[in-house]
């Protein structure tokens, strides 16, 4: 835990570099996902670096940086559903929703029961905006087929002449 420490103050003193240089961040935020050998630690750098390419207009990238959360570090569930998600919205504003939809549904698919599975479908529904939508029935979809009688209303419905 002291070695944890340490190594997340660095990565916030490399987050608000003292230089002129505001590009040195995300590198340097980079190079510790690179360097360590702790899962944890690694997934939330990779999550870290892509909202800091994010914030610079650097979309791709980031996209990319959040996707090694859930490919190279699955087992902490929590990033790797964080940077699915967060990969899914980057992909809806580079106008590629359907892509950012089939993410999730990956993810679904493949955590079967988890815990994220509400949050990911709640993040699915506001990428396609039709999955929140609950359909009635038409008239067509309850009518008979050609040739059969209509089904009699259920109780209490009001009928036409």
């Amino acid at each position: 835990p002291e070695a944890q420490t340490e190594a997340v103050r660095n990565m916030l003193a490399m987050l608000t570099p003292p230089t002129a240089n505001i590009n040195d961040g995300p590198e340097a935020v980079k190079a510790l996902a690179l360097a360590t050998d702790d899962s944890w630690f690694a997934a939330r750098c990779w999550i870290e670096y892509a909202n800091l390419l994010s914030r610079r207009g650097r979309t791709e990238e980031a996209v990319k940086a959040w996707l090694r959360a859930p490919v190279f570090h699955p087992a902490e569930r929590d990033l790797a559903a964080r940077g699915t998600i967060l990969a899914a919205r980057g992909l809806q504003q580079m106008d590629r929703a359907a892509d950012g939809l089939q993410l999730i549904e990956h993810f679904i698919a493949d955590n079967i029961g988890s815990q994220y599975s509400e949050v990911m479908k709640i993040e699915a529904a506001k990428l396609n905006p039709a999955l929140l939508k609950t359909s009635k029935p038409k008239a067509s979809d309850t009518a008979a087929p050609a040739g059969e009688p209509a089904p009699a209303p259920a109780a209490g419905t009001p009928t036409t002449p």
